[in-house]
């Protein structure tokens, strides 16, 4: 069963009106200067429990029942303001939340929602994890307290009923000073000496730049990150965005479960996309399609940093692909293949130079740069005992690709292998200056193919934009990721899908890694009638259930087996990982250990990378899975489950498929998932998008149109 990050909530507004009153605030003039002010004074002088801010010009203040009447609520806002009149810049109203909740807005009873949770920055905890600033309900773990900064995790539940957690860095003013980052009006914040947690500076407060903090990153090479998960250890997982989430969800439980209940979406049924093994490129096939080249090596830098870079690649290719590279000068052409090492972008920008990324990209030769300011060499000669580099492959795999576009052929998979009936167009769509720009991909069934950028006058572009213009939420929007179809004899677009990404994720089974990683192993005790019995319902249960023979019959001669060692053991207490027959690799002991698990959280000789994890508990967030909602098809691409580590840095992104086919022909939707089992898009991983896709963005980028900048570099 997958779980996802939707919630479904149900809220008791009878309980909330009895404990709370809920006043909301909405400024009634154009201007917002003093806004973010009275939401963050609202926790220091209100009596307020927590505030809660979207977006707009309102916000919500959550206070205990009959704390403060209404008239002193208003008093404290205007003194708080130093506003004259506060009734000609403010609208302030008392809400019933039982008429807020039955108005049939979706968006005011999350509003509520979210102010609920909100409170949770008041929950009795020691280590005062929690923090309520403009509005916003911030979890943080010790660990990210740092010389000139600290960030949190903010947990929200947006409109779509998602939660939703993002990084928010607050940095030291000293810090951003010295960094010359613009902040005269930016919000200051202080660590108030009484409550250890940040508030907003008061007009009487005296504090230093090395004590005030700014909402901001002190750079972008300094920018926080939160991995999506780590299941190492305990102490791993808990500083991870799922390990946060499991404490935010099991906080609501304790603290607010009188007011507000959540639960995760399940997703009951789903399938697993067949993986086509000709797009799991290996180092043979790279090294295979490398001998067959010609490539030079240009250093167009000319320092000491570069000369190393240059006998670092040289090395790479010498002993992994047995080539060795030809060197070029840097006004050499070269009808082969070229790496190119380079600055990066922000070089040419300041130096005033014509940057080769924008200068060097054609149809005419395949260039692939390399920037030396990002390609960091831990040793100056490369280790021909190891013979890997991700960031070489990489570069094969970028001059593989840029070599098919070259010569409008597939050359890095057989297409005719996937057996698509007719020929296949694959478009995509880039906003350049506030108007679209739209590429398309013509793929005969021999593999032979063309790319173009549409005209915005041809007959394909109007088809192509009607096509998304029925998706958009808005104007442009940018979670359309593509569109693939086919095309009659007249050229007309017919059996076409769009592929959008939600904001939707996969999440695991958090509360079992949780269990898992607590359990101490040499705990791993049972009273020996209790662990017989136990194996009794688990032959019984496989007996039932097991429909492959062979299996089967392997599973229950083991099951024998154990039971037999145990009724012969001297032991009234059986501790399981002093027996083989449990700890090993077994069919029978991977099965029991996972029923013994289930039955009485007991955990026994855990591999927590082991394809019996994987299947068990991590199928949320590894390989490519699908399932069907409606005529459309969701499906979403985790990590390579085989050799995976322990840390994910990103979550699972659901997308959804929407067909526009005559007569309901899934099937051809369908066969599209294995496209995003390539392995050569994301160096080793799978692609989020059928691989054409990265052929289109390429070719954007060569003829230097992309609006993300021109070319791809390695760094």
């Amino acid at each position: 069963m997958l779980q996802t990050n939707k919630i479904h909530y149900e809220l008791d507004c009878d309980k909330i009106n009895a404990d709370f009153d809920v006043f909301k605030i909405t400024r009634t003039t154009n201007s917002y200067m003093g806004t973010a002010k009275i939401i963050d004074g609202a926790l220091e002088d209100y009596h307020s429990i927590a505030v809660n801010y979207q977006q707009g010009n309102s916000f919500l203040i959550l206070i205990k029942k009959g704390s403060i009447s209404e008239y002193q609520f208003r008093k404290n806002v205007q003194y708080f303001c130093d506003s004259q009149n506060i009734e000609s810049e403010f609208k302030i109203t008392q809400l019933n939340i039982n008429d807020l909740a039955s108005n049939g807005k979706k968006d005011d009873e999350l509003q509520v929602m979210q102010l609920l949770l909100n409170s949770l920055s008041n929950a009795k905890n020691e280590k005062k994890h929690y923090q309520n600033l403009t509005g916003m309900l911030l979890y943080q773990h010790e660990s990210w307290v740092r010389k000139n900064d600290m960030h949190f995790l903010r947990i929200q539940i947006d409109g779509e009923s998602m939660l939703q957690t993002n990084v928010v860095t607050f940095s030291k003013l000293s810090a951003l000073k010295k960094y010359h980052v613009n902040v005269d009006k930016k919000a200051r914040y202080i660590l108030d000496e009484g409550t250890n947690r940040l508030r907003r500076k008061l007009s009487d407060d005296v504090s230093e730049d090395e004590q005030t903090y700014i909402e901001k990153p002190i750079s972008k090479k300094h920018k926080n990150t939160v991995d999506f998960i780590d299941f190492q250890d305990q102490s791993s997982f808990y500083r991870t965005k799922m390990g946060i989430t499991l404490r935010f969800l099991e906080d609501v439980e304790k603290y607010l479960s009188s007011y507000v209940k959540l639960r995760v979406e399940k997703i009951p049924s789903y399938k697993n996309v067949q993986v086509s093994h000709q797009l799991q490129l290996s180092e043979d096939d790279y090294k295979q399609w490398i001998q067959g080249q010609q490539i030079q090596l240009i250093d167009a830098v000319g320092n000491s940093q570069s000369g190393n870079l240059v006998d670092y690649i040289q090395g790479f290719f010498l002993t992994a692909c047995g080539t060795s590279l030809k060197l070029g000068s840097e006004n050499q052409e070269s009808n082969g293949l070229t790496i190119k090492i380079i600055h990066n972008r922000d070089y040419y920008e300041n130096s005033g130079i014509p940057d080769p990324h924008q200068t060097e990209n054609s149809n005419q030769q395949v260039i692939q740069h390399v920037t030396i300011e990002d390609f960091k060499l831990k040793n100056e000669e490369f280790d021909k005992k190891k013979s890997k580099d991700a960031r070489l492959i990489k570069i094969i795999q970028e001059l593989w690709i840029k070599q098919d576009i070259q010569q409008n052929h597939l050359t890095i998979v057989k297409w005719p292998s996937f057996s698509f009936e007719n020929d296949l167009y694959f478009a995509y769509r880039e906003i350049l200056s506030r108007k679209p720009v739209y590429y398309e991909m013509q793929i005969q069934q021999t593999g032979a193919f063309s790319i173009q950028q549409l005209k915005s006058i041809d007959s394909a572009t109007y088809q192509i934009e009607t096509k998304l213009n029925s998706f958009d939420k808005h104007s442009f929007d940018y979670n359309i990721e593509g569109l693939v179809y086919a095309k009659n004899d007249s050229g007309e677009i017919q059996n076409s899908a769009i592929i959008r990404k939600s904001s939707q994720y996969t999440i695991p089974a958090l509360t079992a890694i949780k269990t898992i990683l607590r359990s101490p192993i040499a705990g791993s005790k049972l009273n020996k009638t209790h662990l017989l019995e136990l194996l009794d319902s688990f032959y019984a249960d496989v007996t039932e259930t097991e429909f492959d023979e062979v299996k089967a019959k392997k599973i229950l001669s083991g099951t024998e087996d154990a039971k037999s060692k145990i009724m012969n053991s001297p032991d009234e207490v059986i501790t399981l990982n002093d027996y083989r027959v449990f700890c090993g690799q077994s069919l029978f002991a991977t099965r029991f250990r996972w029923y013994i698990f289930d039955e009485e959280e007991i955990v026994v000789n855990h591999h927590m990378r082991n394809e019996s994890f994987r299947g068990n508990l991590l199928q949320s967030i590894t390989d490519i899975r699908y399932y069907k909602e409606g005529d459309a098809i969701c499906y979403f691409v985790g990590v390579k489950g085989k050799g995976m580590q322990s840390k994910i840095p990103r979550a699972a992104t659901i997308r959804t498929i929407y067909p526009d086919f005559s007569g309901g022909k899934d099937t051809e939707i369908v066969k599209l998932l294995p496209l995003l089992s390539a392995t050569f898009v994301r160096n080793g991983q799978y692609t989020v998008l059928p691989f054409p896709f990265k052929y289109l963005r390429e070719f954007a980028n060569i003829n230097g149109n992309n609006s993300d900048g021109f070319g791809e570099s390695i760094g």
